[in-house]
């Protein structure tokens, strides 16, 4: 009878979704970890850890007017760097980092199997994030905990405020969704005459984007990652295009001028509308954070992959309830 029992029990879980989803999770860090052993460094990787590993403290916040980032990923570096741990250990964490995501995804969201399959298993999760060892992951990380407190931010207001000032301090690519994100909250908590929270996460948020401005403004005259090519009409159509077609091509390969433009709105409009029905602040969030990480392309002399997938990141944790 209890050999029964058990294997009973035994058919019941293999039957459930959770024991599902551990086989995916499974796969997927079996995936991810062959990549990170293929993974060969890649330039602005090794220079991140050298930075964390051969400069002070100070010397780390004074180098960031030359890299137009800010220090908390390099300070993250320093730990393992300054220890004298090898170099392998910088994609450790980014890969520990974003399979902490990549389980939020998996078992605290309420979307259907195949969907949260189909996720996990895009370039973003698997290896612009997991593997490629920059701060992206960061960005990653505060987007998912952004979605697990979301619902609960009336009743955890300072963990919410604490978990948006910290992801200021991840990459430049995700200010219109930090910015956004801080300005309804405190609309939300004016609009609910909540005064004393509204008054801790404004100061939060105040110090947090102080700090962050001190270590960004002076790169506008030194990052040489930062385009100074003057804007005209033409070069401004020029730029239009061209990061189109740059941006288009991680959700589309070999597309035109004009169709890599339209597909771009769709992914603007489509995505935005239907979080929007979820919920009209979300949506609000969505497209603001779109239309920057586009508007900051325009001033950025190149287009990265990873950095570009942050948009399929922001759409996936905005909507991780829907």
């Amino acid at each position: 009878m209890i050999v029964l029992s058990m294997e009973l029990r035994m058919k019941n879980f293999i039957k459930n979704e959770k024991f599902k989803l551990y086989i995916i999770f499974a796969i997927y860090l079996f995936l991810s970890l062959i990549l990170l052993i293929d993974h060969k460094i890649w330039t602005d990787e090794a220079q991140a850890w050298e930075i964390a590993k051969s400069l002070s403290i100070s010397q780390i916040f004074a180098q960031m007017k030359y890299e137009a980032h800010p220090t908390l990923w390099y300070l993250i570096l320093a730990i393992p760097a300054k220890l004298g741990l090898p170099v392998i250990f910088m994609n450790i964490i980014s890969f520990v980092i974003t399979s902490i995501s990549v389980y939020i995804i998996l078992f605290k969201s309420n979307l259907n199997f195949f969907i949260k399959a189909l996720i996990i298993f895009n370039p973003t999760f698997i290896y612009y994030s997991s593997i490629v060892s920059r701060n992206y992951c960061l960005v990653i990380l505060f987007l998912a905990l952004f979605s697990l407190v979301y619902n609960q931010r009336f009743e955890k207001p300072i963990i919410y405020t604490i978990i948006i000032a910290l992801m200021a301090h991840t990459h430049l690519i995700i200010s219109g969704f930090v910015g956004i994100s801080a300005l309804i909250f405190l609309f939300e908590l004016l609009r609910k005459k909540d005064y004393k929270h509204m008054t801790i996460a404004f100061f939060i948020l105040l110090v947090s984007f102080i700090i962050l401005a001190l270590q960004l403004v002076p790169a506008i005259g030194n990052c040489v990652f930062i385009d100074s090519q003057p804007f005209t009409k033409e070069t401004l159509v020029s730029k239009i295009f061209d990061k189109s077609i740059k941006i288009s091509s991680f959700f589309a390969m070999n597309l035109n001028e004009i169709q890599s433009l339209l597909l771009l709105l769709v992914i603007l409009v489509v995505s935005t509308i239907v979080t929007f029905i979820n919920s009209k602040t979300k949506g609000l969030i969505l497209f603001v954070s779109i239309l920057t990480i586009y508007l900051i392309h325009l001033a950025w002399p190149f287009v990265l992959s990873e950095r570009t997938s942050m948009i399929f990141a922001i759409i996936v944790f905005l909507n991780l309830d829907n």
